[in-house]
């Protein structure tokens, strides 16, 4: 069945695209052709005495999956960083969202982000990997496949240090759920 999918958008792409066409297309590709693959930029820039975190957050009523390809972060200072899935949606609205197909439309998934007094801001769910980062460096966070995130729940990254900074870039499609 799949093979029979990769045909099909590869035709469909050679119809469109003829410097495409006879391309082998893998999932991200396919998704992104199909304007179903994002991009995000999350971040927020610590308040004294609080705690970082960003989110990518699923609506309850999106009818979607999001499927979680990587996430790169950076921090204004040398902290630890978690990340994990959480029911927990968090309070403020970011906008760095965009669809990876130029002419795509704007997806179901909410950037989010809030600076917390208590220790570690993750809410509501179970933390599944931490790392510590370098200071003003940019890396990717360790796991192998893509991540999950369901309707009404955030995958939530955040730090362990006050007053510091936190941005993560997040590639990830979303497929009816």
């Amino acid at each position: 069945m799949r093979k029979i999918f990769i045909l099909a958008l590869a035709s469909l792409v050679a119809l469109t695209s003829p410097a495409l066409a006879g391309a082998d297309f893998n999932w991200t590709q396919q998704q992104s052709f199909l304007k179903q693959g994002y991009i995000g930029l999350f971040s927020t820039s610590g308040a004294a005495s609080e705690e970082s975190a960003v989110e990518l957050y699923n609506p309850a009523a999106s009818g979607k999956v999001l499927v979680v390809w990587s996430i790169t972060c950076g921090t204004g200072a040398a902290e630890s960083i978690g990340y994990g899935f959480t029911t927990v949606e968090l309070t403020t609205s970011g906008t760095g969202i965009a669809n990876k197909y130029s002419s795509g439309s704007t997806g179901v998934a909410l950037s989010r982000s809030q600076d917390n007094a208590a220790s570690y801001p993750f809410t509501g769910g179970v933390q599944s990997g931490a790392l510590l980062m370098p200071s003003s460096q940019s890396i990717p966070l360790p796991f192998v496949g893509p991540l999950i995130v369901t309707a009404g729940m955030g995958l939530q990254i955040f730090g362990a240090t006050v007053n510091t900074a936190l941005t993560c870039n997040l590639e990830w499609d979303e497929i009816n759920g």
